[in-house]
């Protein structure tokens, strides 16, 4: 095929796409709108045998990826999980293969430019390299004889008031607004090397596993961290839009754990379920938490090394008589918390001597 001007590469037409893998176009269009596939350039067919007047060409390096994706789905993960891996890998690998003529910029509004801030900064190479990592540890992770002993620190985030936020939005609001919500969190799990566990209409949970490094519970700390300014920033949109006095807030628990991992059927495929408490106690202290707070484990802030506990402002607000202050580097027992009238005291009874603390943000 003659290449067009300002198009470098090989190419595939979406006929012979569609002839050579046995994709049906319905899904050939999910794949490109899950953005796993990227969006074909349309054009004058090159091959006389076609009669449409336009047709759509793809870098034939999707011959690939539908193998890859081939492959995963074989593997048995999710089609969440593929998504979730793959999503970022093709602006990459496809930025490289197609040369556009220079576009006109688009005018930024602050809105844009604020929400810009929560973009990856890595170069391409270190987005691949990233990616290329990820998904070796989770395809293993399948492959292995199940259960497996894993590390992981899991971020549990609950809407706060979900209930009485769902009765007073019309319902089609509602779901723009939690999906919006789920929006804010998939960048920042994506960004920081998360999975996606669940997601409900009252809130999230994510795991990060474990890669060769400790870098796996810092990820999740500053991925709590960006998530709740995420929800700042939606928060304030919604507050203009509605002129409400509702305050959107992600309340969220973190904890580490080191358990047996194993998978159960779900409707998409696979999910991971671990055999061991650290899931629930990351629940609990999202429950407990309010106003957005997030809140870790003693355990969990043990094992940051102390270079990266430095650079985390945390800690346990007291009352000393009619004020409240912040104490730094210090944690807590739920039960010193709990006031002896405390409506959900009785919640938390099992996690009674668990030591806490509150994390503010970073230094």
């Amino acid at each position: 095929m003659e290449e067009d001007k300002g198009i470098q590469g090989a190419w595939i037409s979406s006929v012979d796409l569609i002839n050579k893998t046995g994709l049906s176009r319905a899904t050939l269009n999910n794949y490109i709108k899950m953005g796993i596939l990227p969006q074909p350039i349309v054009r004058k067919p090159a091959e006389a045998t076609v009669r449409a007047r336009m047709i759509g060409y793809f870098p034939d390096t999707a011959l690939d990826r539908l193998e890859q994706i081939k492959t995963m789905k074989k593997d048995g993960l999710p089609m969440k999980m593929i998504v979730d891996i793959l999503g970022n890998a093709d602006a990459v690998q496809f930025s490289r293969e197609i040369i556009k003529p220079e576009e006109p910029k688009p005018v930024m509004t602050d809105s844009d430019k604020e929400s810009q801030k929560t973009e990856p900064s890595l170069p391409p190479q270190g987005i691949m390299d990233l990616l290329s990592s990820r998904i070796n540890v989770i395809q293993d992770l399948f492959q292995k004889p199940m259960p497996t002993l894993v590390s992981f620190c899991v971020l549990v985030a609950e809407l706060q008031d979900s209930v009485r936020i769902c009765a007073e939005l019309p319902p089609e609001e509602y779901f723009e607004l939690i999906g919006q919500i789920g929006a804010c969190a998939e960048g920042s799990f994506k960004k920081h090397r998360g999975t996606y566990g669940t997601y409900g209409r009252d809130g999230l949970r994510c795991y990060f596993l474990k890669e060769g490094n400790d870098q796996y519970i810092m990820n999740a700390v500053c991925c709590a961290l960006e998530i709740r300014e995420n929800i700042k920033r939606l928060n304030r949109a919604w507050t203009l839009r509605k002129d409400w006095r509702d305050h959107l807030c992600l309340n969220i628990g973190l904890n580490e754990g080191h358990e047996f991992v194993g998978t159960v059927p779900a409707a998409s495929g696979k999910e991971l379920v671990f055999l061991g408490d650290a899931v629930d106690i990351a629940a609990r202290l999202s429950d407990f938490a309010c106003q957005g707070a997030i809140w870790a484990t003693k355990n969990l802030m043990n094992r940051l090394t102390a270079k990266e506990r430095s650079g985390i402002r945390y800690g346990i607000r007291q009352i000393d008589g009619d004020r409240e202050m912040f104490v730094e580097n210090f944690f807590g027992r739920m039960m010193d918390m709990l006031s002896p009238d405390h409506p959900q005291k009785d919640r938390f009874v099992d996690i009674a001597t668990l030591a806490v603390t509150e994390i503010l943000e970073n230094r």
